[in-house]
């Protein structure tokens, strides 16, 4: 029982990180937006998430809003390792699922 909280627990970690990182690619947009001088409703070209965060490296070499990006990635690549390892080694339990089916 204790692996399946650790597994909402990543799941949970990573939902909220990817939520995150959604609401920092807004504030990039808006910081680059602002900095191009547009009017408001004008947006930055459709980029990808890679080209977007070179774009804003190159006009803010020393952004806190980068920084955490970057953070926001590392917690969403952490829950997913760790979610993910503990979904295999709650396979070896002696009450996993796998184990149920197989003993019949």
């Amino acid at each position: 029982m204790a692996y399946l909280y650790g597994i909402w627990g990543c799941f949970i970690a990573f939902a909220v990180s990817a939520l995150g990182r959604l609401i920092v690619v807004r504030r990039i947009r808006t910081e680059l937006a602002a900095q191009a001088s547009t009017s408001p409703g004008e947006t930055i070209s459709d980029e990808t998430f890679m080209e977007l965060l070179k774009h804003h490296k190159s006009r803010f070499p020393a952004s806190s809003t980068r920084a955490l990006s970057n953070a926001l990635i590392v917690v969403q690549m952490v829950a997913a390792g760790t979610g993910a390892v503990l979904i295999i080694v709650a396979q070896f339990q002696p009450h996993s699922m796998s184990h149920l089916i197989a003993g019949r």
